[in-house]
């Protein structure tokens, strides 16, 4: 699953995409486009959260529809607060239902100022699924930062994940190609279903009929050699 800060904060034009000053959700997206693109034969669902957090898409193999949900998300559109801890507890009843690996990554610029449900205590409940958390950072940090790094990092931990602090938009390729190669998507040779061959059916069904007609024929020609 892949969890997506939009809110208030993110509009903060502080990224540099293409040559171009954009807002930080922009350049997230353009970089999550890229790594859903690279996912190929895996599931992967989409988590909004600002004030409320909410499913946007299930657990999926139409990466088309994911990133097209995620390219028509807006800032604000959740609210403009950050529930963080509501965001993962959605993801782990999400995905408690599902077998094999569980990841959650999620992308903040912000701290846990809204929800219900504590970041840790939702942490400990991914545990309990064996699902990990991989948490990102971005943004500028020291003073005036929003970022609650300890808490990114706390959660991580708890889930048996990582975390990771980005600055700029290079970085964060980086950090999502380096997910990519800790979970690979699946060799094409590891997707093989068995299957049984089925054509003979309809030609032996086609032989019997064939067999009957020739019975039948030589049946009925001889009938009419015995008549005459």
């Amino acid at each position: 699953m892949l969890a997506v800060d939009i809110s208030g904060s993110m509009r903060a034009q502080d990224m540099i995409l293409n040559g171009r000053r954009v807002d930080r959700l922009t350049m997230v997206k353009a970089v999550i486009d890229d790594f859903i693109k690279k996912r190929e034969g895996d599931k992967l669902g989409l988590i909004l959260f600002g004030t409320q957090a909410f499913i946007q898409s299930p657990l999926s193999y139409d990466l088309k529809t994911v990133r097209t949900l995620l390219d028509e998300s807006a800032i604000g559109m959740a609210g403009q607060n950050t529930a963080i801890g509501d965001a993962i507890g959605i993801a782990v009843k999400h995905m408690q239902k599902f077998e094999g690996k569980k990841l959650l990554i999620l992308l903040t610029d912000g701290q846990n100022n809204s929800g219900v449900t504590h970041p840790l205590s939702a942490s400990q409940f991914a545990q309990n699924i064996n699902m990990k958390i991989y948490t990102i950072g971005i943004g500028r940090t020291g003073f005036g930062s929003n970022i609650d790094i300890r808490m990114l990092q706390a959660i991580a931990k708890e889930s048996k994940g990582a975390s990771f602090l980005v600055q700029n938009t290079n970085q964060l390729k980086r950090i999502y190609q380096q997910i990519n190669d800790i979970l690979p998507t699946k060799d094409e040779n590891d997707n093989f279903r068995i299957t049984e061959q089925y054509y003979w059916i309809p030609m032996l069904m086609a032989l019997i009929l064939l067999i009957i007609f020739l019975i039948t024929r030589l049946s009925w020609q001889k009938l009419r050699s015995s008549s005459h």
